[in-house]
């Protein structure tokens, strides 16, 4: 009973980390998204109205369509990052 107490214990610790750490990549996930991707999308847009030729767009232009790939590619990989890992108590 004192061994499956401990499990119940830190399965219970794991799982308020677990909810911290979400808390906390959702946060960071919206102010980003709200803050940085939306802005660049709205200019993105304005951009591909006007021009679809990568060969007539400005350096600044440019910039904006590579600034928009790295905002999404860290949205991915934050919205895709693991919360826990598995080992043989929670695994089953």
């Amino acid at each position: 009973m004192q061994k499956n107490e401990l499990i119940i214990n830190d399965a219970i610790s794991m799982q308020l980390e677990i909810s911290k750490y979400a808390t906390s990549m959702k946060r960071a996930s919206v102010e980003l998204c709200n803050n940085v991707y939306k802005p660049l999308v709205l200019k993105m847009k304005a951009l591909v109205d006007s021009k679809c030729d990568w060969n007539n767009f400005s350096d600044e232009e440019k910039l904006l369509v590579e600034n928009t790939i790295l905002i999404v590619q860290i949205l991915h990989y934050l919205n895709n990052t693991p919360l826990y890992k598995v080992t043989k108590y929670n695994s089953i």
